[in-house]
């Protein structure tokens, strides 16, 4: 019996293990190949910025920062040009 419940917790510990492990893989992938070199370089040298890049949530929060940013220059760009017309 005392066996099993040791087996319960190991197998507890070796599921979070593989989870960090599938973490800390996930936050060193960049989508585009030029920014890996930086990105590395960036995760060695600032633990503030690996941590933000094993958030599960990291990839969401670029995206509708850069959808954001997309749509901000162009609402200025059209209402600019909007002006000069």
């Amino acid at each position: 019996m005392d066996l099993s419940k040791k087996d319960k917790q190991l197998n507890e510990k070796i599921k979070e293990v593989e989870t960090r492990i599938n973490t800390i893989q996930q936050s060193t992938k960049t989508y585009l190949p030029n920014f890996t070199k930086p990105h590395n370089i960036l995760r060695a040298k600032f633990s503030w910025y690996e941590t933000w890049h094993m958030n599960p949530r990291v990839t969401v929060i670029h995206v509708v920062i850069l959808v954001t940013y997309i749509i901000l220059v162009l609402t200025i760009i059209f209402l600019v040009f909007m002006n000069c017309f």
